[in-house]
């Protein structure tokens, strides 16, 4: 079987590995892949078809009857292919031009390099040609000093211009100068402040306040622990004196068998051993704070009354704002008016003298020259032209979309169109795309797929 060349968008056959991987995944499977071919061949759509039994086929080599379905859809499209190659002579010798240009892409596209070289050499003219009428070519003048060389040629989409300017739809011609500019010098001043060290005073050592607080607080607790250790002990004398009283009271019981005088007994014995726990958690929580108020009170000997502090100035001073302001404007002209788009460059710094009190140095005003400046307006200004430039190229492009929209004859449209889409290096929308493959699936049936935007600059 000798092998047919699919167009790059179809050429599925070198990713047959990547196919293969996807089959053992589950996804891309024989029968999958055979069906969607089958569904492709009864809509006519033979060219996807055959891309669908081309990827069963690498999954399964030895099915005849895949095999089978493949020729057919094969015969099928080359039996378009000769009609679209019939097609696109009959509208290159008509000259229309953009219709030709997409059917021969389309014959080329599913060709082998080299098979078709009439087909080949007139794509290629049709191409330049269409470019040459579809991109927009600008005549541009302009000082190099200010705007610097080739100005035009960073700008995509757009053709410059090499001959003289003849007025043609697709031709602009402008001039762009700078205007004399205005050098301006504003300054402003601003009060700032800082503080130093203008003295010092004697004041009341802060630590003597928080230290007799301290004693004060400790004091008071002493005193608390100290009324509970008596409590305690009172406690513990009490409850030994029941301890002593209800062991004679249980010697001389006159009624046997009776238990009162024992449970007495044993709520007497752990009030005592409750007691002489609290008594001795105060005893040591009193001679914690016993000894931390005797160290406090040493502290407080051995602090001095007074302490000598840090007077604090504010100082004002001014920092001067500096602006070194050029001005000047573009000027354009094309079609015998002129735009002016005013242009603003700035440089801005700040100034003042040394402040010793405030320990700060002298910072000294670094002013940009006039030289610098005036090269910054220069990048500004060319800048400006290109942006002019740009959107010169999108409404020219807005302009070839709303002539054909508006075009009520049908091949005149399609040609405004594929004029469109030649004049931006984004081709056409979607939805164009869209419309214009359905436009010639209805003209040369559904048997093959037309991606515009690619075939508008060849495979």
């Amino acid at each position: 079987m000798n092998k047919f060349y699919f167009p790059s968008y179809a050429r599925h056959t070198v990713h047959a590995s990547l196919c293969v991987l996807i089959a053992l995944l589950g996804g891309c499977t024989h029968t999958n892949l055979l069906n969607q071919g089958d569904s492709y061949a009864e809509q006519g759509r033979h060219e996807l078809a055959m891309v669908q039994y081309d990827q069963a086929l690498q999954l399964k080599p030895s099915r005849d009857d895949t095999r089978d379905k493949y020729n057919e859809a094969q015969i099928s499209f080359q039996r378009w292919l000769t009609s679209i190659a019939d097609a696109a002579d009959v509208a290159y010798q008509s000259n229309i031009k953009g219709r030709a240009l997409i059917l021969y892409s389309k014959l080329l596209a599913a060709k082998s390099a080299g098979e078709n070289v009439q087909a080949q050499a007139r794509f290629e003219a049709l191409q330049i040609a269409l470019l040459d009428q579809s991109l927009l070519q600008v005549k541009a003048s302009y000082p190099v000093a200010v705007f610097g060389h080739n100005m035009e040629s960073d700008i995509a989409d757009m053709l410059p211009m090499v001959g003289d300017f003849s007025g043609l739809p697709n031709q602009r011609e402008y001039s762009f100068a700078l205007a004399a500019f205005d050098t301006i010098i504003v300054e402003q001043q601003e009060e700032r402040s800082g503080e130093y060290i203008s003295g010092t005073q004697i004041i009341e050592n802060p630590e003597i306040g928080h230290l007799k607080n301290q004693i004060h607080h400790l004091h008071h607790e002493v005193k608390e622990f100290r009324r509970d250790r008596k409590k305690y002990r009172h406690r513990i004398k009490e409850a030994k004196h029941k301890i002593s009283r209800l062991n004679e009271e249980q010697d001389y019981k006159i009624e046997p068998g009776t238990n009162f005088t024992g449970e007495a007994l044993k709520q007497a014995w752990a009030q005592l051993h409750r007691a002489k726990r609290k008594l001795h958690k105060t005893i040591q929580a009193l001679e914690d704070d016993e000894e931390r108020l005797y160290n406090t009170i040493y502290q407080l000997d051995m602090t001095p009354a007074t302490i000598i502090e840090e007077v604090y100035s504010v100082h004002s001073y001014f920092v001067t704002h500096s602006a070194y302001i050029l001005k000047g404007e573009v000027l354009i002209t094309t079609a015998g008016s002129t735009v002016v788009y005013p242009l603003e460059v700035v440089n801005n710094d700040s100034y003042h003298d040394a402040q010793p009190l405030l320990n700060m140095h002298a910072d000294p005003l670094v002013q940009i020259s006039a030289q610098a400046l005036t090269a910054d307006l220069h990048v500004s200004a060319r800048t400006v032209a290109q942006s002019f430039m740009r959107d010169e190229v999108q409404k020219y492009r807005a302009g070839l979309l709303a002539s054909a929209r508006a075009a009520i004859n049908r091949n005149f449209r399609f040609e405004k169109l594929v004029s469109y889409g030649l004049s931006g290096r984004n081709g056409v929308s979607n939805r164009v795309a869209n419309q214009m493959e359905e436009e010639l699936q209805a003209t040369y049936g559904f048997d093959g797929e037309f991606p515009i935007n690619r075939l508008l600059y060849g495979f």
